[in-house]
């Protein structure tokens, strides 16, 4: 008995919860630590200073985000934007939707490693952006990987359904 690829159930990939960098505060903690570029040893001047100062704010982001902020789960059909703590689906893009994925790294998401993801469909229309993604380049090649892969499988299919049934 073949499964058809709609009625598979839908698999999660990865789970990215988003870094201090997604909120305005965030960034601008990020900016912060950022505005003196003089390096000194392994931090620069501006890390040094401010580090230890603005730790505790770092840390209450960080806590509220994990708490009460969003997660991104890729699966592989969608990517979806829930809530950390109840899991309730705030958005949802679906991977065959998607013909482009823009990652773009403000300034003030450098320090966290962090950027946004933007999805566009075919006529450049946003699909969905998702924000203070940790390691945003491996997760948009994590996100093209899938799509390429749902990609394979939904052809596959068509091409297994579109056979003549054998007596």
């Amino acid at each position: 008995m073949t499964v058809l690829a709609e009625t598979s159930p839908e698999r999660d990939v990865l789970v990215a919860y988003p870094g201090v960098s997604a909120t305005a505060a965030g960034r601008l903690l990020g900016r912060a630590l950022n505005c003196v570029p003089i390096k000194l040893g392994p931090a620069t001047l501006s890390q040094w200073i401010l580090g230890l100062p603005l730790a505790p704010l770092g840390a209450a982001i960080y806590f509220w985000q994990k708490a009460f902020g969003l997660k991104y789960r890729l699966t592989d059909r969608r990517l979806i934007v829930e809530t950390s703590l109840t899991g309730r689906q705030v958005d949802a893009a679906e991977l065959a939707d998607v013909a482009d994925a823009e990652v773009d790294v403000p300034s003030g998401s450098r320090w966290f490693r962090a950027g946004d993801l933007t999805l566009r469909d075919r006529s450049g229309a946003r699909l969905l952006t998702v924000r203070g993604v940790p390691h945003v380049e491996n997760f948009a090649a994590r996100l093209a990987e899938m799509k390429g892969a749902r990609a394979s499988v939904d052809a596959a299919a068509a091409r297994i359904a579109a056979r003549p049934a054998r007596a």
